[in-house]
């Protein structure tokens, strides 16, 4: 009878006789229904329920033990009230008990596990490859044990630090590895093992932490990682476990081959028993709140839109731009929304290059169409990619306009993410959504930029939440695989919502992320004449806030982005010739600065400027990595005075300096703060204004576990000497709580004074154990209190120590001084543990000495043989750059399956949008083909809309 009444009521046939849902849930029962929506664990009880019996009558919701830990007072309860659950001091209570966990008495066994799982050490199937943690046995050798591990993993080694000891007397080195029973078995047997299990079910919920916000009124939508591709048999067992466990068919759906999606849940209760059932499974690597991909652009309140654009005089590029340092031959890839390519800054002669490389094109190399080949806007102009795109590389094509990109002479290999439904794309009036979506895999996102020739990207977009994603740590290992790789990131708009606001990928470890400062003012004056808050030294009210979730400091600097004037994109489906503009604000609008910059760094190291500032292509340094770059931008960061408070209501003067904030120097605001390029590029003299490494007589400097590294430098009266240390770091692991993998610790001391010790001013009274960008910071006068009798110049001695290096042999890393090395102590192998600096590990033999000592002499013969390979060699490599030349542009261009395309497998899985047709939801990954369904979806779930 229930049954027959509920449907009727609702004038909705379904297949089991259920209410129709906002969300896509299909129940096994009615008592099912009954049980998800007349819960007290559901916020907004549905009104259907009187029908479901007395016996559901709503009571008040007992707390929901959550995490169970051996000490009490680590042990979380989830509670439900009015507005919802809070999660508010999730991630702090989550990492203790992870803590406790792996430095605790009893060290990943059971000290803490999620309430409804006793912890187990239960065998997994022989073959199956799981999440596996290795603890080692706490010793002041712990390194030795690494070759030993890697050993019995094999080539495929995945190895990943959750935490560390100080091989004495405190904390547990324990490492994430993936392993069989076998070897698991032939882990635990070794001698410097302590323990070794599956990833403990509660440590896959790290993500999760990091992302759930305060409070939330239903339980968020989830994102579950897997180890391998899930096949669809897989998928079908794992949702019909959880039909059981939930009355709810079909929760899961695929989102990528690695990954499923879970919709919101309105009651908590059934989405605490989903996150315990599926962090139990052996293939589940992660768990975490699902965040669409979206860009960083901001409305502009209208007292703002007199302020101008002069961002390169912020920067400090006027100087190298005038010299010609304006990204000659260099090619920037730029993922976006899409870019107008009859922009005068973008338009050329010749066919548009859609899915292939012309290299010779004046400023578009490439375009590739992952989400279609226009760039929308929500207000129909102004689209977002242009706009970027722009500030970072715009040049015009007539010369009748000015030219908008800081790298003017650059060019882009473009990947359209963007895309936007055609029910409301191109209305005027209508705030129409652009949807991004980025490729699973970050060698599909960056493979075809990469062969177009590109090395430096900007990407002005991210997710919120969790600050360090899958797709974060995914790009930490691309670039520590390709160490010449820049990534500019943005940091996100999230500031008013306080500290640890930074996106995904900018808290990724070897990116270079970017927050927002204010542009000059000097048009503003007329309308504001507020200058003490309004100029360059403030940073922008909607720049995120750092640290991140593990501490590290973020953003690692700032740049204008406070209402930037670039390319106006037009209505998407137009051809029309145009050179408007239009003004934006947001990081996203940051994020091309500093891009444009980093790709000035690049052609000042790579044509010799760097030696005595001018153009001298003998001392180009042939390969450039990408921590260099960084290094060199934030050695040439100052410290910002304000943080502006936001900006709503009625602004005045006075609102805006009574609600701005002091800001420390370095700070989660401003990270190292305003970059100069000016501070760093001298021009037109033979002094250089810094000393860095690598060079173009020096490779890459690295370090071994132990190893110390020693640089002597002067520093003279009235001098602040500055040395800057950057290393690229493996990747981490979204299941850590701390993701620094190898730690280098820098310091600056004076010789033979054991008291004249300064550390980084991350830290300013210890070492840094968080962070791999180290900045010391000393003044002369500073020196001068330690150095009794000081009036002359005072030798100093910037040490790197290999402090913990245990996942990799040696640590590569690049240095910045502000003055010239007078002597460098870098130890061989043999005799500290320190990898050599240079490729050859000493001073090279000379001939003679070579000669001598292998008995090798050369023959005239050989001479001649050389010569001949060498000739046939030239020739070849000539014939392969004709054949090159006539071939096809788009011969080395590889299509990467687009969304559109992965909806061909086996059921139609909910993803981001990316090609919105009218059957899928434009804000969530949400799928109906009912018109009527989707609607009522989006009314309930999206009523902010």
């Amino acid at each position: 009878m229930l049954r027959r009444v509920l449907v009727a009521a609702l004038g909705v046939a379904v297949a089991v006789g259920l209410p129709q849902e906002p969300a896509p849930l299909e129940f096994t029962s009615v008592s099912a229904w009954c049980d998800f929506h007349c819960s007290p664990y559901t916020v907004q009880r549905d009104v259907e329920c009187g029908r479901c019996g007395d016996g559901r009558a709503l009571k008040e919701a007992a707390p929901i033990d959550f995490i169970s830990c051996q000490a009490a007072n680590l042990s979380v309860q989830l509670s439900i009230g009015t507005e919802g659950m809070s999660f508010a001091s999730f991630l702090d209570d989550f990492t203790a008990a992870v803590d406790s966990m792996v430095n605790g008495d009893n060290p990943v066994l059971g000290a803490c596990h999620l309430a409804a799982l006793a912890p187990t050490t239960a065998p997994t199937h022989p073959a199956a490859v799981v999440p596996t943690l290795v603890k080692i046995t706490r010793c002041d050798h712990e390194v030795d044990c690494f070759p030993r591990i890697k050993a019995i993993l094999g080539d495929d080694t995945f190895l990943r630090l959750i935490s560390r000891s100080n091989g004495v007397d405190d904390g547990s080195t324990v490492v994430l590895v993936h392993t069989n029973s076998t070897q698991a078995a032939a882990l635990n047997a070794l001698d410097c093992t302590f323990r070794v299990l599956p990833l403990p079910p509660l440590m896959k919920l790290g993500p999760f932490a990091r992302s759930v916000g305060a409070v939330v009124t239903s339980a968020p939508a989830m994102e579950i990682g897997f180890l391998r591709a899930v096949t669809p048999e897989a998928l079908a067992d794992l949702n019909a476990q959880l039909a059981v466990a939930t009355g709810i068919n079909n929760l899961l759906s695929l989102l990528t081959p690695t990954s499923a999606y879970v919709t919101s849940l309105g009651n908590f209760q059934v989405w605490s028993r989903v996150v315990i059932f599926l962090s139990s499974q052996d293939a589940v690597l992660f768990l975490t709140a699902y965040s669409p991909v979206r860009h960083y652009s901001e409305p502009m309140p209208p007292i703002l839109r007199r302020l101008d654009a002069q961002a390169n005089i912020v920067v400090g590029v006027a100087e190298a731009q005038s010299r010609g340092i304006t990204g000659n031959n260099v090619t920037v890839g730029i993922t976006d929304t899409g870019l107008y390519l009859d922009h005068d800054q973008f338009d050329q002669p010749g066919a548009r290059p859609f899915g292939r490389i012309v290299p010779t094109n004046r400023k578009v190399v490439s375009y590739e169409a992952y989400g279609d080949k226009w760039d929308q806007s929500e207000t129909v102009t102004c689209g977002h990619g242009t706009h970027v795109a722009g500030i970072l590389l715009g040049s015009s094509l007539s010369k009748a306009q000015p030219d908008l990109g800081i790298a003017r002479s650059a060019k882009v290999a473009f990947m359209d993410i963007g895309t936007q439904s055609p029910a409301c794309a191109n209305v005027a009036g209508i705030n129409c959504p652009v949807s991004l979506q980025t490729p699973s895999d970050v060698g599909d996102l960056l493979r075809n930029q990469v062969r177009a020739g590109a090395k430096i990207f900007s990407f002005s977009w991210g997710t919120d939440g969790d600050d360090y994603s899958q797709q974060a740590r995914d790009l930490d290992a691309y670039v520590y695989a390709n160490p010449e790789t820049l990534i500019v990131v943005a940091v996100g708009n999230a500031g008013d919502e306080g500290p640890r606001s930074i996106s995904s990928p900018a808290g990724a470890k070897n990116v270079l992320s970017v927050g927002a400062s204010m542009n000059t003012v000097a048009s503003l004056a007329a309308t504001l004449d507020c200058p003490a808050i309004f100029n360059p030294n403030s940073v922008a009210s909607f720049s995120s806030i750092g640290p991140t979730s593990d501490g590290r400091l973020k953003p690692d600097l700032v740049v204008p982005g406070q209402i930037l004037t670039s390319a106006q994109s037009l209505a998407s489906g137009t051809t029309t010739k145009t050179a408007q503009v239009c003004p934006l604000q947001g990081t996203s609008q940051a994020t091309p600065v500093a891009a444009g910059m980093a790709v000035l760094v690049y052609e000042w190291l790579r044509d010799g400027w760097w030696k005595a500032g001018t153009y001298d292509p003998s001392f180009g340094l042939a390969s450039i990595p990408a921590s260099l770059i960084k290094a060199l931008l934030v050695h040439s960061s100052g410290g910002l005075k304000k943080r502006i408070g936001p900006l709503k209501g009625l602004v005045t003067c006075q609102f805006v300096e009574q609600t701005a904030t002091d800001l420390a120097y370095p700070d989660a605001n401003q990270g190292y703060g305003l970059p100069q390029l000016s501070n760093i590029a001298a021009f037109g003299t033979t002094t250089p204004k810094v000393f860095f490494l690598p060079n173009n007589t020096m490779a890459p400097p690295t370090v071994r576990h132990g190893g110390l590294h020693t640089y002597s430098f002067t520093v003279r009266p009235a001098q602040t000497f500055r040395v800057t240390l950057v290393w690229t770091d493996p990747p981490g692991s979204v299941a850590a709580t701390k993701q620094l993998q190898n730690n280098l610790d820098l310091s600056v001391v004076i010789p033979g004074n054991a008291a004249a010790v300064f550390y980084p001013i991350s830290t300013r009274t210890g070492p840094d154990s968080v962070n791999n960008v180290e900045v010391v910071d000393v003044s002369y006068d500073a020196l001068a209190k330690l150095q009794p009798g000081a009036s002359g110049p005072i030798t100093v001695q910037a040490q790197i120590k290999g402090t913990s290096v245990l996942v990799t042999s040696s640590q590569a890393y690049s240095l910045v001084a502000s003055s010239s090395a007078d002597d460098a102590s870098i130890p061989s192998a043999g005799s500290s543990g320190a990898a050599p600096a240079s490729g050859n590990g000493g001073t090279p033999l000379s001939g003679q000495q070579s000669a001598a000592t292998t008995g090798f002499e050369w023959k005239t013969w050989m001479t001649i043989v050389v010569g001949v390979v060498g000739a046939v060699i030239v020739a070849l490599f000539l014939a392969l750059v004709c054949r090159q030349q006539r071939a096809p542009a788009s011969a080395a261009f590889v299509r990467t399956t687009t969304p559109r395309e992965m909806a061909g497998y086996p059921r139609a899985m909910p993803q981001p949008l990316m090609q919105a047709p009218p059957e899928r939801c434009p804000f969530c990954p949400f799928v109906s083909p009912d018109p009527a369904r989707l609607v009522h979806h989006v009314e309930n779930v999206h009523p902010e809309v």
